[in-house]
């Protein structure tokens, strides 16, 4: 397996996922609903990539925004129909999140709430190993690539619950996949980061530890947010961000 299992370098997509493929032979190919994966040329850089490695690869394209239940059962079924041995991600944290949930459902029987701990769920745990995942974020905020989580929503009871399906075996994160995503988003997902980074300071199982990477995290996007503004057409002024250093009170 890759020594580097989450690389941050511009041009990684170029070789990392066939890398990290060893002898795998078959991958579902997870990417959204949308058009921009396609448009941007990031799929066919992928395929091109684990063709080279001498993997073959089906697309699955159905996902959504919050992706749904439905969704990640006929991408584990799809999966199994072709005969995929690892899934690989391409896109933001929906598609992370459902990559992961269908690695799960490729490889154990049942529905995917048999394996929920919470809410309807049937808290069974899960017989198999999920598939592998390489996860190649093309947005930055969610940190999906790094944790073994996917939130997925129940369209039948209504529920949205964060799954516990593995980690991917490998993060690429690639910041030139992310050039073409609009200010607009990039701010959003710089949000994302921010809460994510509060919620892990203020959560009642915060410790020095935590706290330590909480603020830095904090003080480097609060710094690092402003960059994507000027690059945007806007139609009256932007607040100022707030300060770099956090409170005395944080």
């Amino acid at each position: 397996m890759d020594p580097d299992p989450h690389p941050f370098r511009g041009g990684r997509t170029e070789k990392k996922p066939a890398q990290a493929a060893d002898a795998r032979k078959k991958a579902l190919l997870a990417i959204s609903n949308g058009k921009s994966t396609r448009a941007n040329g990031y799929l066919a850089a992928t395929e091109e990539q684990l063709r080279l490695a001498g993997i073959e690869s089906v697309v699955f394209d159905r996902i959504e925004a919050n992706p749904l239940k439905s969704t990640v059962m006929a991408g584990a079924a799809a999966a199994r129909e072709h005969g995929c041995d690892m899934i690989v991600a391409l896109g933001g944290g929906s598609v992370m999140d459902a990559a992961k949930a269908i690695a799960l459902m490729a490889s154990n029987d049942g529905d995917l709430w048999d394996y929920v701990f919470g809410g309807t769920g049937k808290e069974q745990q899960a017989e198999h190993a999920p598939l592998p995942v390489i996860a190649i974020t093309t947005t930055a905020g969610t940190g999906s690539e790094v944790d073994p989580w996917g939130v997925v929503t129940n369209e039948q009871t209504h529920e949205k619950i964060g799954v516990e399906a593995g980690f991917p075996v490998l993060a690429v994160v690639d910041p030139k996949l992310m050039l073409t995503v609009p200010p607009k988003f990039t701010a959003y997902q710089g949000f994302d980061a921010l809460f994510h980074s509060v919620e892990s300071y203020i959560s009642k199982f915060a410790n020095l530890a935590s706290d330590m990477y909480a603020l830095t995290a904090i003080e480097h996007i609060a710094a690092t947010c402003r960059a994507p503004w000027p690059m945007a057409t806007i139609s009256k002024p932007v607040p100022a961000w707030p300060s770099a250093t956090p409170s005395p009170a944080w």
